[in-house]
């Protein structure tokens, strides 16, 4: 398997996956329930409602648009200080814009109509070619730089996609400043647009410790996660400027690493288990490691059943051709068959055979009403007497006693997969498994409502 590629593509493809990880809970994370509606009797801001309303239409050049009476107030938890009308205007399809109650900046904008047709088209059984990546990007970069105050000046960057970021002169990114904007992919019609910005640097941009030191620390961070048995470096996004809600700033290398519960798990393997299983989740995650002192600071990715770190087979071919050597051998699957009340589904978790016993995910026994929580590192399934389960762990917690799995839960490409003796933990008489057809059959009718007391189940 031939796994070496182009090293600047291959950037470019990490650099766009980790962007959205860095501002995920600033840019395109917010939430219904962080609004409250405008109260102009007790709410008062630098900029008044109707100017807001004013840099929205000169924003967009339409000076006769016209606005919805019910507008909003975005305040986040995590920032008091962070205020913007959330404007719509009163036609239909709307236009929705967030203007900066403190700066006047349009932070936020999504043509509602232009979004509906995009996705219309791409649902389409018979869609159009679509326009080159890189006729998009330009375009979408020709909105952002009119758009976001001082683009040039900034010098605001690509990261590979339609994101742009704040480059250093040193070849640092800072994560304060940040333009992106989506497009028709089929028209080049740009439908939405967000921005975000943060005071000026308040730390040194530049990095006490080098890469190889970086990455060192990154993998042994790696190897103390519970049940990782194995660990090696896919990529290195450089150094990051990362800023948290409240403004507090480090300097950061951030490395992808890929993790494994497996012993000698190599990156040729990795790329095989990516064409043959059904889901394109990579077992993947970003460590980021202060560039100033060394320490590890955290796992932006995740992997216990989340599913962040997603990535294509077309990224993942193009990576680093000389990742750090480790032990060799991984966990073999089969793809199984899997219906529910007699109707086979197709879905892109289906269960997985692995050596001879057959794996759910973790998410499917929601199909029996049961609640699935992630807290701590371990997953709860709610019933009359709720399971506790914990990756790489044979042992499964039961109400207030501790039961003896024979096989243990397995995380494997972001997502949990746990055996069949725990789901019969859960429903009892509603699952089955079939060797012959190699079909699971799920019937959430036949759930028994009990949990067996047995002290070690087997499948």
């Amino acid at each position: 398997m031939n796994v070496k590629g182009d090293t600047e593509m291959c950037k470019s493809l990490l650099l766009s996956s980790l962007t959205v990880l860095l501002a995920m809970c600033t840019v395109w994370g917010d939430s219904q329930y962080d609004r409250v509606p405008y109260d102009p009797e007790t709410m008062s801001f630098p900029v008044t409602l109707a100017q807001a309303q004013g840099i929205a239409r000169a924003w967009i050049g339409d000076p006769n648009l016209e606005f919805s009476e019910s507008v909003e107030i975005y305040m986040p938890d995590y920032d008091l200080a962070e205020h913007s009308y959330c404007l719509r205007t009163a036609d239909s399809p709307a236009q929705r814009f967030e203007v900066d109650c403190y700066s006047g900046e349009v932070k936020d904008w999504v043509d509602v109509g232009a979004q509906s047709s995009f996705y219309a088209v791409l649902d389409s059984e018979n869609p159009p070619p679509k326009l080159p990546d890189n006729e998009l990007l330009q375009i979408c970069q020709t909105f952002c730089s009119q758009k976001y105050p001082a683009f040039v000046e900034l010098n605001l960057e690509s990261t590979g996609d339609f994101r742009f970021v704040r480059r250093l002169p040193n070849g640092v990114w800072d994560t304060g400043f940040i333009a992106t904007a989506m497009t028709n992919d089929y028209t080049g019609t740009v439908w939405a647009y967000r921005a975000y910005r943060q005071g000026p640097l308040t730390i040194s941009p530049d990095p006490a410790i080098d890469q190889a030191t970086a990455e060192a620390t990154a993998l042994g961070y790696a190897l103390e996660e519970p049940g990782i048995n194995s660990a090696f470096v896919l990529g290195n996004e450089g150094v990051w400027v990362e800023r948290d809600p409240a403004g507090v700033q480090r300097l950061a290398w951030v490395v992808q690493v890929v993790e494994s519960e497996e012993e000698n798990y190599t990156l040729a393997q990795y790329l095989e288990d990516l064409e043959n299983l059904p889901a394109p989740y990579g077992y993947a995650c970003w460590i980021t490691v202060d560039a100033h002192t060394g320490e590890a600071i955290g796992n932006l990715g995740g992997y216990l059943g989340s599913g962040r770190c997603r990535k294509t087979k077309s990224a993942l071919k193009v990576l680093s051709p000389t990742p750090r050597p480790i032990r060799g051998r991984a966990i073999r699957h089969t793809k199984l068959r899997m219906d529910v009340n007699g109707t086979e589904v197709d879905t892109s978790t289906s269960p997985l055979l692995i050596s001879g016993q057959p794996y759910v995910y973790v998410r499917h026994l929601g199909l029996f009403g049961r609640s699935v929580q992630w807290k701590n590192g371990a997953v709860t399934i709610g019933g009359p007497e709720p399971v506790q389960l914990r990756p790489g762990s044979r042992a499964a917690k039961v109400g207030e006693r501790t039961v003896k799995l024979a096989q243990p839960v397995r995380v494997l490409f972001g997502r949990a997969y746990v055996p069949l003796s725990a789901i019969k933990l859960v429903v009892g008489d509603g699952v089955r498994w079939e060797p012959e057809s190699k079909t699971l059959h799920l019937r959430p009718g036949l759930t028994t409502g009990r949990t067996t007391r047995s002290r070690h189940l087997g499948d």
